[in-house]
């Protein structure tokens, strides 16, 4: 079926096939990957199993097309060279995540000052600093649940958090559930994504 295939493709014909969704049409979205992706681990012949992750693909997609017309994302160029360094410290955030991060490091690491940095980051990205550092680790938290059988409060420690009592409190503000039940229902709920 082709011609039926290439509408479920319309989406990534636009010119620039970025997506970026409100929070109830995202979470739509991250139900059917985090199903295929739950489903992916389950025992199950191989052929069956790769037709059951193709259907849901198909309805992924389909659900994708029909979301398209709520997509908010806009190519704007960068405005100036304070966005652009804004994301230079979120790339930085991805990747020292583990380390100890706070308003003050990251001003002094790009020499900054901590209030312009603070205004401009929430400017930029829609986040404070603090939620987008949280919201990083809880996503790498949430991929070692899933893929690691290490002890949670292991874990914790690894992605930056270091009080167990509030990366607790954080996970469940982000995810809605503990991180026990997390890695027991294999990853029932996300969180919003970031840059």
């Amino acid at each position: 079926m082709p011609e039926t295939y290439q509408k479920l493709f319309e989406p990534f014909y636009s010119p620039l096939p970025i997506f970026r969704f409100p929070s109830k049409q995202q979470q739509l979205i991250n139900e059917k990957l985090n199903r295929i992706y739950r489903y992916s681990f389950q025992d199950e012949e191989p052929e069956l199993k790769s037709l059951i992750v193709h259907g849901m693909f198909v309805e992924f997609l389909y659900t994708l097309r029909q979301l398209a017309p709520f997509n908010t994302y806009s190519n704007e160029p960068l405005k100036d060279e304070a966005s652009q360094k804004i994301y230079t410290i979120a790339n930085f955030i991805h990747n020292h995540y583990s380390e100890e991060l706070t308003l003050d490091s990251l001003s002094r690491e790009f020499y900054i000052s901590p209030y312009y940095l603070s205004h401009q980051f929430k400017d930029v990205t829609g986040y404070t600093l603090t939620q987008y550092i949280q919201m990083t680790r809880i996503r790498n938290v949430q991929y070692l649940l899933l893929n690691t059988k290490k002890k949670i409060s292991e874990l914790a420690e690894e992605c930056g958090f270091t009080s167990f009592s509030q990366f607790n409190r954080i996970f469940q503000k982000y995810c809605s559930q503990s991180p026990s039940e997390f890695r027991k229902d294999g990853g029932g709920n996300s969180i919003p994504t970031i840059l």
